[in-house]
């Protein structure tokens, strides 16, 4: 028999304590003998490493993948996967020796309180290695459940934290150019402070309410009411304010 140049293992069981090796492994075996402790050897070149030390940075607003690269006889690139809510799905494949990755498909989002993170790993080809470690990038982009961007619709988020103090993020969604009027109210019904109003793009956008009223005054604990009023479209959510 001939082995081609490489490093291998060796894993040795005995007849009754190994089940068949699956033929597409690329593995092999050799019969160690005709004794009752017969038993067989599994010669398997080395596997290509997994990369290391994924980590990204803002690059123009968009997520800047680096990583560490692989090793391995069969290396002829990565693989890149995002999970945008709904699974991972692969995005790109980086031939080798390139180890990043810019995705203009998200935006990065440099608030306190992002409404949805976008998470990633890689992997190297050919065969496919082990997954590297994932990274989260924070995101304001909102996506259906198919995956496909929210772009054209009126949306109105829960605030986040909630409970909160001293501080949450009101998010919402314009599908169109319009007038907007986002305020806060009491449990009475009567207005504590306007935190938008005016004319606006479409898209998704954020505000911070830092528990203040209009005359900049620290309101009390309790329930709030916060509504989002267009042309086209009104809603109303209630939060919770802790001290």
């Amino acid at each position: 028999m001939n082995i081609s140049p490489g490093n291998y293992y060796l894993l040795i069981s005995k007849s009754g304590y190994e089940t068949e090796r699956d033929p597409n492994s690329g593995s092999f075996n050799v019969a160690c003998g005709d004794t009752k402790n017969r038993g067989t050897i599994y010669l398997t070149p080395d596997e290509i490493s997994p990369p290391q030390n994924l980590s990204w940075y803002n690059d123009n607003n968009h997520p800047h993948l680096t990583w560490d690269p692989s090793s391995g006889p069969g290396l002829t690139g990565y693989n890149v996967y995002r999970n945008l809510g709904c699974g991972y799905v692969f995005i790109a494949f980086v031939p080798k020796p390139t180890t990043n990755y810019l995705d203009n498909g998200v935006d990065v989002y440099g608030g306190k309180f992002p409404l949805n993170y976008a998470y990633y790993y890689v992997t190297a080809v050919d065969p496919e290695s082990d997954p590297s470690n994932t990274v989260a990038v924070p995101t304001n982009q909102v996506y259906k459940s198919t995956g496909s961007l929210v772009d054209s619709e009126y949306l109105l988020f829960q605030n986040y934290p909630n409970p909160f103090n001293p501080e949450t993020e009101i998010t919402y969604g314009l599908a169109e150019p319009s007038y907007v009027r986002l305020a806060v109210y009491n449990i009475l019904g009567q207005e504590v402070r306007i935190l938008i109003q005016g004319n606006s793009d479409a898209g998704v956008f954020s505000v911070l309410w830092d528990t203040r009223d209009g005359q900049g005054k620290e309101v009390p604990a309790g329930i709030y009411i916060y509504r989002l009023e267009t042309g086209r479209f009104t809603a109303t959510k209630r939060m919770l304010l802790l001290k």
